[in-house]
């Protein structure tokens, strides 16, 4: 996806040769899609391998989000039903309940029956994660779209396997997450801070 400005920069990181051999092989297995708009798309497929929507997200070339431009974040099926906003901010409501919003990944479980899942936040980490340390039939890195995201529905299916299921938060949803952990009361969910204690450092600019 050669006009996609995320894409482009993974690309660009200095990874090692087995890791670059990955990149391709990677947004292809998790179908990340690009918008005439200029977004990013990560699609959101069910087991079945059908399309539920697509998060949309502009990035800037350094591979930061875009945050100043109206409607850098919103969903495939909200302009669909709304059109001639793409520039729009997406406000969830009502008209948006009957979607069935997956974790990023979803549609790559079956093809992994025995590996470990593990859920980060952003489309942006899990698939860094992959590039990175690969073993995909041994670990699977999913997101489920932010720290409010994380719900007993959508871990429900991994439940229902006995799958082994780690967390990785963001520095900001440690305690949340770990909370969300013990209310779930899953023996087989953990929650990971070691990347996050031993590297996170405060964003500058």
């Amino acid at each position: 996806i050669s006009q996609d400005t995320f894409c482009n920069w993974i690309k660009s990181l200095p990874w090692n040769s087995a890791q670059r051999e990955r990149v391709g092989r990677v947004l292809n297995a998790y179908l990340v899609g690009h918008a005439r708009s200029g977004h990013t798309i990560f699609w959101q497929l069910d087991r079945e391998g059908h399309v539920r929507t697509g998060h949309m997200m502009l990035y800037n070339p350094d591979g930061h989000r875009n945050k100043t431009m109206r409607g850098s974040n919103s969903w495939v099926h909200y302009l669909l039903r709304n059109p001639g906003h793409g520039r729009a901010p997406f406000i969830a409501d009502e008209n948006h309940a009957d979607i069935d919003y997956q974790l990023f990944g979803m549609h790559l479980l079956d093809l992994v029956p025995q590996a470990t899942v593990n859920i980060v936040e952003s489309e942006k980490t899990a698939l860094l994660a992959t590039i990175c340390w690969g073993n995909q039939k041994s670990q699977l890195w999913m997101a489920c779209n932010g720290l409010s995201w994380l719900s007993k529905e959508r871990l429900q299916p991994l439940f229902s396997e006995h799958r082994k299921i780690v967390l990785y938060p963001d520095r900001d949803g440690v305690e949340k997450w770990k909370e969300k952990a013990r209310d779930l009361g899953y023996e087989r969910l953990s929650v990971n801070t070691t990347y996050i204690d031993r590297y996170w450092c405060k964003e500058i600019g």
